[in-house]
């Protein structure tokens, strides 16, 4: 009987420390490229300033709805890594695509860009409607 009690317990504390770790505004340090939730992903945008949102989807996506503040540079154009080498290294930047594909990929290009604080939202911008 002791053993079910102690187990609920150590249940209840592991999943109630889960969800709270869910909640909290992940900390986005130096050399982090991370893919993040949908959750978290709106944790950053509400608690870090001065921050860069780049939108990798085509220009016709784009159009079609983005999240705010983001600038869309196309992960498929020819000039994709120039672009992104001209933004702020040290700048906190999230990434997202249409569904994470795209995104994942030019993620690792910014970490090789030599981006110091970067995230992408994981699921894209179809997660995030």
């Amino acid at each position: 009987m002791k053993f079910i009690l102690l187990s609920a317990i150590l249940f209840s504390i592991t999943t109630f420390s889960y969800s709270q770790s869910e909640k909290e505004t992940p900390k986005i340090t130096t050399q982090q490229a991370e893919r993040v939730s949908k959750e978290q992903f709106q944790k950053i945008l509400e608690n870090y300033q001065d921050i860069q949102i780049i939108d990798v989807r085509t220009a016709a996506e784009f159009s079609g709805g983005a999240i705010a503040n983001a600038v869309n540079i196309d992960y498929m154009a020819d000039n994709f890594e120039v672009k992104i080498k001209a933004l702020d290294k040290n700048k906190v930047t999230l990434i997202y695509c249409q569904a994470g594909g795209r995104s994942a990929k030019a993620l690792q290009l910014f970490k090789k860009a030599g981006f110091k604080r970067t995230a992408e939202l994981q699921g894209g911008y179809s997660g995030w409607e």
